[in-house]
């Protein structure tokens, strides 16, 4: 089972200006499972020849320490690369958020189909014991039906477990890259647009993916081999 993410920015020329919308397309084994549009997601971005990153995945290979390096000014610099960044976060967000809920509906829908799995097996067991053999094979045919259905669901649920578990690979990966370029900001002593602690950090008792529980077990892991 093969998954595949397409993504970029296209152009809506019916607005007044140029309008950059940025889309995203999850494929899993050739088939489309997700289609997203943002519209606004490049708002105030620079034109395409001036933006730092057009995907992702640019955010994730990006080499930070170069783009600066290449800039005419490394302050202004440093301030689009993380506003660009935080839209890719909050991008990668709405992805998770999608892939989640998708995941979700499939695997309620499976439980429902089961449910009528054990309705017809039942039913087919009545019928056999009230001597109504004929009615019991049209329960079982419906059963067959059913269980069919829920193969069929159940390939597609794994598909989106997949694609979940992926795209929240990619946003741990831009949160991070988020994190080094809000470091170097402090370094360059630019004043930050917005606060430079990671959303995922700012909240202890709902810390995202659990970062803050996992830091604090590996501390005691680590304090355990220094004894």
């Amino acid at each position: 089972m093969s998954l595949r993410i397409q993504e970029g920015f296209s152009t809506d020329l019916e607005k007044r200006g140029p309008a950059v919308i940025q889309w995203t397309e999850i494929y899993v084994s050739g088939f489309i499972v997700a289609r997203g549009l943002h519209a606004g997601a490049g708002k105030n971005k620079r034109s395409d020849q001036m933006s730092y990153f057009s995907r992702l995945t640019d955010i994730v290979t990006c080499d930070l320490t170069q783009l600066l390096e290449q800039a005419e000014d490394p302050k202004v610099a440093i301030l689009e690369i993380v506003r660009e960044m935080r839209e890719g976060v909050a991008g990668a967000q709405r992805s998770v958020n999608t892939a989640s809920a998708s995941e979700k509906q499939l695997r309620l829908e499976i439980e429902t189909h089961q449910a009528q799995v054990e309705f017809w097996t039942t039913r087919a067991i009545d019928q056999i014991q009230g001597g109504s053999e004929t009615e019991a094979r049209q329960s079982l045919l419906r059963k067959r039906e059913v269980e069919h259905l829920i193969a069929g669901l159940d390939q597609q649920h794994k598909a989106a477990v997949i694609t979940e578990k992926h795209l929240s690979t990619m946003q741990l990966a831009l949160e991070a890259r988020l994190s080094d370029a809000l470091r170097r900001q402090e370094t360059l002593g630019v004043t930050p647009q917005s606060p430079s602690v990671p959303h995922y950090l700012d909240a202890r008792p709902a810390a995202k993916n659990g970062i803050h529980r996992e830091i604090d077990e590996e501390i005691e892991r680590l304090k355990r081999n220094l004894k």
